[in-house]
């Protein structure tokens, strides 16, 4: 399964083999506006993971109708099924580590270790958001998709 979290300035990816096994995780600087750098980055990921299904999270802004068109064009093409999971439904499934992202990203490391190092710092209300955030939603939101497909 590989799961993105789409941006305004790239992407966060996570690629899994069942609940318990990240395979491999990262960003993407392709900028959402440069649609041919975009289709290429998720056509590479969709060739390395070779999922059976791609699941979008929606726990961040959106980046824009174009983007989701991309996103689906490229997804299209390969003959895969895409979920989509929204904060909501991300928010449910850590029950007690919901209040922040950054609980929820403390939760995720001590699932996954390798992903500890990685854990941005709390966000403070005047800094915008660390860009490795989008790694760990692009994860729970993997994650939620396997709870709520279990």
């Amino acid at each position: 399964m590989l799961a993105l979290e789409i941006r305004s300035k790239g992407l966060g990816f996570a690629i899994f083999y069942g609940p318990e096994t990240l395979l491999n995780w990262g960003m993407c600087e392709a900028v959402p506006d440069k649609g041919d750098l975009l289709s290429q980055t998720i056509a590479s990921l969709i060739d390395e993971a070779s999922p059976s299904v791609i699941v979008i999270g929606t726990s961040g802004r959106p980046a824009g109708l174009a983007t989701v068109r991309i996103i689906s064009s490229a997804v299209r093409k390969q003959g895969l099924a895409i979920d989509h999971v929204s904060r909501q439904q991300v928010s449910a499934v850590f029950t007690g580590h919901n209040q922040n992202k950054h609980e929820i990203g403390l939760a995720i490391s001590e699932r996954f270790p390798e992903l500890a190092a990685y854990i941005p710092p709390k966000r403070k209300p005047w800094n915008s958001e660390d860009y490795r955030t989008r790694v760990f939603d692009a994860v729970a939101s993997g994650l939620t998709h396997f709870h709520l497909n279990a």
